[in-house]
């Protein structure tokens, strides 16, 4: 282990270690199928949000180059749409969209988004771990930890973009080297930054996870220098960054609120540590109240078990902890594990099924955090900070071998606990799936036919709720170079798109409908009330109608 040490003590060796064992990971999990670019049958088969994120770069690569930069068009009759809004992860959108002539006519990028993922995970994973050690086996089982957190399995391939959560292990690295990067000019302002950026051009919810750990940054560098100068520039430096490179995707293009209904539903549970939802092969699941998937901080029983010791090797060596610069530490770290927890689980506290309390928020502040709804994300920096806590733990024992040991246990029971939980993701996708078209045959060609444009009516509500009927015809529209008058976004403008369904709906019911157009009914509606040039037709289930 000596020689393998040495070259740990490298940054950039440990870095790329880190990541080829996130790569190996992510292969044993997923398989090397998902990684052909033009194998796109398993993502057109899904039903769910992968569809969404996968149409919204099928229409953002073919659309024009427009200022904002983002920006892709047929997917709203209220004008073009950002692709922040589709969660196609503009950084690779941008990229590729770039590299479009170049690239096959049939192009998937997220599988290889999901292992650039892991390989991120894994280095920034050892990158946190060499901080308190060079021993090979420390670091190696301590980035195993972060490589495999059950979180980062939730998201993957379903909401992939939100499998980002190197982003948050890059800026714990930032605020943890902090004695190399503060003294380096203008370092820190390049590296929060390069953060910021990287969060909005991969989901915005990571933005103020990332300004989170920035403040735990920044109160550690007051408390160590006492000048707030610093401070303010980076704070300014690093929000004006942020807006910057939102605007140019496109990110404050067209109207909508950007609220949205649900805080408090989507939110963390009292148990989420230790309530395995269906991941572990050991722990039975717990029980939580409606929508709480979106909180599980399910840590795993390698982490569980490292975050024990490491509790007890606190308690014996408190004193190391609560005295100079790693007092500050210590403290910083407190209140950002607190900040994070509390906001996972607000507003609505619960217990298992059982409801304990709800804080009333004021107006305002219950407006801007309904901007990032589903709350429970947060408790991702909660469990991150678990894993890097108990690396800094365990490091100050003085039996530094029987550690490495111990943490390298602690890696093996995480992984035994969600193998065979892996092997399920694995079947999953190894496989390889051939894709039908969901709308083919005579009936749809026939109705669509010189059709240009698909409008959707009535739009009411709840019309985000119709993802079957939007993933179906936006393949269709898609395959056959039509538009679409709504789509299922993140964000739209509901009054536009309303006011045009609606005088669509009422020019077709009077007869005087667009001929360039195919109907697609979201409600049925009763074919005798239409007038007699107003043609109706079964599409693989689907109500439709064109004016002739």
């Amino acid at each position: 282990m000596t020689f393998a040490s040495d070259v740990l003590r490298s940054r950039k060796t440990a870095f790329i270690c880190g990541g080829l064992l996130g790569i190996i990971w992510f292969l044993i999990v997923y398989g090397f199928r998902v990684l052909d670019v033009t194998y796109d049958d398993w993502i057109l088969d899904n039903m769910g949000d992968l569809n969404q994120h996968y149409t919204g770069w099928l229409f953002y690569r073919q659309s024009e180059w427009h200022f904002p930069l983002g920006l892709a068009d047929g997917l709203s009759s209220s004008g073009a749409v950002s692709c922040v809004y589709t969660d196609s992860i503009p950084l690779f959108a941008l990229f590729f969209k770039l590299l479009s002539p170049l690239l096959p006519d049939t192009f998937q990028y997220i599988g290889l988004w999901g292992m650039t993922c892991y390989f991120m995970q894994g280095a920034f994973g050892m990158l946190i771990a060499r901080r308190f050690s060079s021993n090979a086996l420390f670091c190696l089982s301590g980035s195993m930890l972060f490589v495999t957190a059950p979180t980062v399995m939730q998201r993957m391939f379903s909401h992939e973009a939100l499998a980002g959560q190197w982003l948050i292990l890059s800026a714990i690295c930032i605020w943890l080297y902090y004695d190399s990067i503060r003294e380096r000019g203008k370092l820190p302002y390049i590296l929060w930054s390069l953060e910021c950026s990287a969060a909005v051009l991969v989901h915005m919810y990571f933005l103020p996870m990332i300004f989170m750990v920035m403040a735990a940054y920044i109160l550690t560098d007051l408390l160590l220098t006492k000048k707030w100068r610093h401070s303010v520039r980076l704070a300014i430096t690093s929000v004006l960054t942020a807006a910057a490179v939102m605007w140019l995707i496109g990110a404050f293009h067209g109207g909508g609120s950007y609220a949205a209904g649900g805080l408090g539903m989507f939110n963390s549970n009292l148990n989420t540590f230790f309530n395995s939802m269906g991941f572990s092969g050991f722990i039975d699941p717990l029980p939580t109240i409606d929508y709480q998937g979106e909180g599980m901080g399910y840590l795993g029983l390698g982490t569980i078990t490292a975050v024990t010791i490491a509790a007890v090797t606190a308690v014996v060596k408190r004193k190391e902890f609560f005295g100079g610069k790693a007092g500050i530490y210590t403290i910083t770290a407190l209140l950002l594990f607190l900040a994070s927890f509390i906001i996972a689980v607000s507003v609505n506290y619960s217990f298992g099924s059982t409801r304990l309390f709800t804080i009333p928020l004021p107006y305002l502040i219950k407006g801007a955090m309904s901007v990032f709804r589903a709350s429970g994300r947060f408790i991702w920096i909660a469990d991150y900070m678990f894993i890097t806590a108990s690396l800094a733990c365990l490091s100050r024992t003085d039996r530094k071998k029987i550690v490495s040991i111990t943490l390298a246990a602690c890696a093996v029971f995480q992984i035994a606990d969600l193998w065979e939980y892996t092997r399920g993701i694995n079947k999953k996708f190894s496989p390889e799936k051939e894709h039908s078209p969901f709308l083919s045959g005579d009936a749809i060609d026939t109705a669509a036919e010189s059709a240009d444009n698909i409008v959707f009516l009535p739009i009411e509500t709840d019309y985000l709720n119709n993802m079957e009927i939007y993933f179906s015809f936006a393949e269709y529209a898609y395959d056959h170079g039509m538009t679409m008058s709504s789509f299922y976004l993140a964000r739209s403008d509901y009054d536009l798109i309303k006011d045009y369904a609606d005088r669509q709906g009422d020019d077709l019911l009077s007869g005087k409908g667009d001929d360039d157009a195919l109907y697609v009914f979201l409600v049925p509606v009763d074919e005798e009330d239409y007038p007699e040039n107003v043609y109706f037709y079964d599409c693989c289930g689907y109500q439709c109608a064109r004016c002739r």
